[in-house]
């Protein structure tokens, strides 16, 4: 069997050896094309730098052509599950500074079994899906190396090893898995007085992965703002379903204001899973927005695409990208009328962060968006403002129809015991008018570094729009998330 490549001005023929498997050894050719480059400069400036198989001969004037096409064919014959294919040093003319080469091919290789050395982590099923591996499939070691990586970290699992066993043909993967505290516990908790009422306020999160084994990720979340005001928030998510590709997610909210109104929101979806840790999403959103006081609802219908994309930071840097457009009908029902309209939404969350030696900078862009023919109602509208938006104003204590934002850091690796940082929020918000308001927030903080967990303190001056900076308007943001 023969390769060929070919163009305009050179032709080059390698024979194919059958060899068994062995390692790619791509590393120990680089070092000896970066060996040859540099002995090439003794020579005068007509000197090549030769690749040949038994006879036939190309001809290269500079180390980058040639490095260049040995990784091209090593590239093509991976994508075809020849994953033990390397080039080998045969022949060295000290002389004309030429040396040769020759290609082995190798056997192709498929994926064989796998087997989990502690099945009582993750179901096998759901792992080899995860893993993207499946049996007489074509091996390729790089995406089975960033699944490792990112699909089984996010899952609530950590590799303590694995190891790649190739026979004849087929590669069978044995690895040894163990859970990873991702497991999540946030409180924030206070008492307030109020209309000479005394109750407990704050904000408590709570998630779990993995916990039945089917990488799953389920959350709750209560809060109390104030004495007539809670919310209730219930999410869980399955990545595999049914032994596919795909997942199903599914949320539930309930917010109600005791004495004006109360939302209850439905909202799920199916999603497939790429191979790069794309999501590709389908979703739907059902809302019903109640008024107490005017005996008016109003109900949003809603259908769209969304996609995700999770870069698991490593040394500090990488990026997330969340993504969602919807389209539908928004429904205004009262005692005596019920208008239709049309309705559109969005949501865009964007975090990226990179680091140099101890500093870091990092910034999350924030978007959210409700179109309608129709006058919005402050209950339908989103609610910004806190912690995870603009820090400096109290949380969701801001109405809007149209919000564009961004939270910028900037701070010092303290390493073992944390962070520090400062920080500066903006965002534009409007109504549907598109008559814009210019928001601001700034201060400093620290991510704190304790026995399971983290601790967050910042503090922050809200700056709204027309004002000045007022150092007496300061607020103080306190998170404390434990893992088990």
């Amino acid at each position: 069997m023969f390769i060929r490549f070919e163009n305009k001005y050179r032709q080059v023929r390698h024979k194919v050896l059958a060899t068994g498997p062995i390692f790619f050894q791509h590393w120990m050719v680089t070092g000896i094309l970066i060996f040859a480059h540099v002995c090439s400069w003794s020579q005068n400036k007509g000197s090549f730098f030769c690749i040949d198989d038994q006879g036939d001969t190309t001809t290269w004037a500079d180390i980058s052509s040639a490095e260049g096409h040995m990784k091209q064919t090593l590239d093509a014959l991976f994508r075809f599950s020849y994953a033990t294919a390397h080039w080998e040093l045969i022949g060295m003319d000290s002389l004309a500074n030429s040396p040769t080469y020759q290609l082995h091919k190798g056997l192709p290789i498929r994926q064989g079994s796998i087997k989990d050395q502690d099945a009582e982590v993750i179901h096998i099923q759901i792992l080899s899906r995860l893993l993207g591996w499946r049996s007489g499939a074509p091996f390729n070691r790089y995406p089975l190396n960033e699944n490792l990586q990112r699909e089984l970290k996010s899952s609530g699992v950590d590799v303590v090893s694995h190891q790649i066993f190739f026979s004849s043909d087929k590669a069978d993967l044995r690895i040894q898995l163990k859970k990873s505290e991702q497991n999540q516990f946030q409180a924030l908790l206070g008492t307030l007085n109020q209309f000479g009422k005394t109750a407990i306020i704050g904000d408590v999160n709570a998630v779990w992965v993995n916990s039945l084994k089917k990488a799953e990720r389920i959350s709750f979340q209560w809060q109390r703002q104030a004495v007539s005001v809670q919310r209730i928030h219930f999410q869980f998510e399955f990545p595999v379903l049914f032994k596919s590709p795909i997942g199903i997610n599914q949320k539930f909210e309930l917010y109600r204001n005791q004495n004006l109104y109360f939302i209850v929101g439905n909202e799920g979806g199916l999603f497939y899973r790429l191979s790069n840790g794309t999501k590709i999403m389908g979703q739907y959103q059902m809302k019903n927005h109640n008024a107490l006081i005017q005996s008016k609802s109003i109900r949003h219908r809603l259908w769209g695409l969304g996609i995700t994309q999770q870069n698991h930071f490593r040394n500090g840097m990488g990026h997330n990208l969340q993504f969602q457009f919807y389209q539908g009908k928004k429904e205004v029902i009262s005692l005596d009328d019920r208008q239709k309209s049309p309705l559109i939404k969005s949501y865009l969350d964007l975090e990226f962060q990179k680091k140099w030696s101890r500093i870091f900078f990092s910034q999350d862009i924030h978007q959210r968006g409700l179109y309608s023919t129709q006058n919005t109602e402050s209950i339908e509208r989103n609610r910004m403002g806190g912690v995870n938006t603009i820090r400096g104003f109290g949380q969701e204590s801001i109405f809007c129809d149209q919000y564009w934002g961004s939270q910028i850091e900037t701070g010092w690796n303290l390493q073992k015991l944390g962070t520090l940082f400062v920080f500066y929020d903006h965002a534009w918000i409007g109504p549907s008018d598109r008559n814009w308001a210019y928001w601001q927030g700034l201060g400093l903080g620290g991510h704190f570094n304790i026995p399971n967990g983290e601790l967050e303190i910042s503090s922050g001056w809200g700056i709204p729009p027309g004002n000045g900076l007022d150092l007496r308007n300061n607020m103080v943001h306190i998170q404390y998330q434990v893992f088990f």
